[in-house]
């Protein structure tokens, strides 16, 4: 059996020679919300504890425990993210939304969560795979991989205001020519998953729309 296993500076200085021969722009469908409407007014946003997305074809214990290590990561990421009232983000513990009076599902949830909080939108964090790489930073057999989707809902309506998926397995220069700019940000090194939950993370939530004044909360 081969095993998968690779050079990152031999498959970078290859890539960018086949990147010089041929490339084309690759276009990804924008993040959801409507741009049709007129934004709401979101002054202030209750920050969610990351939720582990449900399977109900479940999970083997060494997935769930991946996933809640994942979790708690990703928590530590939107608190950083969020820090000092960024946006309007409002970080809500699961201590505090124990307290609360839970009752539907899903946006009828979160809209009433975010009336309770007293709080304008409500932002939904679930995570589906966290798998840490296996190897190290110049020779990796298995790759890290990190899915996860953020969902904005307005507190008035229970309306989706904005949606953000973070699905990557990192992959080789050699398998996607066109992230040639994004392996050289990376140094052309294979990075943990924590790294690349981190990345996305960032780049995704600046990219919404309404995360971009520089409104201060607190709660």
């Amino acid at each position: 059996m081969i095993r998968f296993r690779l050079d990152m500076n031999t498959v970078a200085i290859t890539g960018l020679l086949f990147l010089l021969i041929s490339c084309s722009p690759s276009l990804r469908p924008p993040d959801v919300g409507d741009k049709s409407e007129a934004m709401l007014p979101v002054k202030t946003i209750g920050v969610l504890p990351v939720e582990i997305q449900a399977d109900s074809g479940g999970r083997p214990p060494a997935v769930v425990r991946q996933l809640e290590a994942g979790a708690a990561v990703l928590d530590g990421l939107l608190a950083e993210y969020f820090q000092e009232g960024r946006g309007g983000g409002v970080l809500v513990s699961q201590t505090r939304l124990d307290g609360l009076s839970l009752s539907g599902s899903g946006e009828v949830l979160a809209r009433n969560i975010g009336r309770q909080l007293g709080v304008d939108a409500v932002l939904v964090s679930q995570l589906s795979r966290y798998r840490q790489r296996v190897g190290g930073s110049y020779a990796s057999e298995r790759p890290a991989s990190v899915a996860f989707e953020l969902t904005l809902v307005a507190a008035a309506d229970g309306r989706t205001l904005w949606h953000g998926l973070v699905d990557e397995t990192q992959r080789s220069v050699l398998e996607n020519l066109l992230k040639l700019p994004q392996a050289a940000s990376r140094k052309f090194q294979w990075v943990s998953v924590e790294e690349l939950a981190r990345e996305g993370l960032v780049k995704k939530l600046d990219s919404c729309p309404y995360l971009k004044g520089d409104g201060q909360a607190s709660q």
